[in-house]
């Protein structure tokens, strides 16, 4: 269940697996980084519902959340997520207070953001296990958004990130 955009931290954690391997050259442990593309199934995008049903639906139960699948699925440890970035430190440390049982040691997790584009949640979990961010060789770089990396990098306070971003934009201004 993904949050609406009002909300700032639009992530949530499954253990379930994906299919697209990447993998991670700090991890020690065997486990790689993983993307699994999606497609929305959400009620706006199904064609069985008529705008009636919709409209009716939202006044009725005054939605503060959506089902929304994803449109990718990365593959991350929380030990890694926690000690690069205090909001993910802070909503791990929030699930695991609502009840989960698992700890940093516990076994990978899958890790959904749903307001940010796949390539910028890529280069920003590269950026968190590397401390780099992706060559200009690599297939990212032409689907990235500067912009929006600045913008991953400022939600989920990783103030390097945002600093190197920065001064790449204003690179590119000069």
């Amino acid at each position: 269940m993904a949050q609406s955009s009002s909300e700032t931290n639009n992530f949530s954690f499954n253990h379930s697996t994906s299919s697209l391997e990447l993998s991670s050259e700090t991890c020690s442990s065997s486990s790689t980084l993983l993307v699994t593309p999606k497609c929305c199934l959400c009620t706006c995008h199904n064609q069985d519902n008529n705008d009636l049903e919709i409209t009716y639906d939202l006044q009725q139960s005054h939605i503060k959340y959506s089902n929304i699948t994803p449109l990718a699925t990365f593959h991350t440890h929380k030990a890694v997520l926690a000690a690069r970035s205090s909001s993910f430190a802070s909503q791990i440390r929030l699930n695991n207070l609502n009840g989960s049982t698992h700890n940093y040691k516990s076994p990978p997790i899958d890790l959904y953001i749903d307001d940010l584009e796949p390539s910028t949640v890529r280069a920003m979990l590269i950026y968190i296990y590397t401390g780099r961010l992706p060559t200009s060789n690599d297939e990212i770089n032409n689907t990235l958004n500067p912009i929006d990396l600045f913008r991953a990098a400022v939600q989920h306070d990783l103030n390097e990130l945002r600093d190197l971003t920065k001064s790449a934009m204003l690179d590119v201004l000069k």
